[in-house]
């Protein structure tokens, strides 16, 4: 769902999103969440905080917690550096020669 300006949504079931069409029409769509959506920019209203909440913010403390990793929920089957292949050829001339190489190489590859 793209250029979303409004979203209402209770936090389960489907979401009632507001998309932008061309020429400044409004789609209502209802969507099914979980959903994807890009939002237009200004849909939101930050909050910004004051100098009191940042203060009060200075003085808490940050709660350190530890935490059992587990297995890695990906695995290293092996590396290792690729292999050298021929070297790159450049092709010299103005757009039109370098089409016309191009499609000959094309030509000599596909045979």
């Amino acid at each position: 769902m793209a250029v979303v300006t409004k979203i209402e949504w209770s936090g389960s079931g489907p979401a009632t999103v507001d998309r932008e069409l061309e020429g400044g029409l409004v789609d209502v769509v209802e969507v099914d969440t979980p959903a994807l959506l890009t939002i237009q920019t200004g849909i939101n209203q930050p909050r910004y905080a004051n100098l009191r909440a940042i203060k009060q913010a200075e003085q808490q403390e940050i709660a350190v917690v530890g935490a059992d990793v587990g297995e890695p929920a990906y695995r290293v089957r092996r590396m290792f550096s690729p292999l050298r292949g021929a070297g790159a050829e450049l092709l010299e001339g103005n757009a039109a020669q370098v089409a016309q190489q191009i499609a000959e190489l094309l030509k000599e590859r596909l045979k």
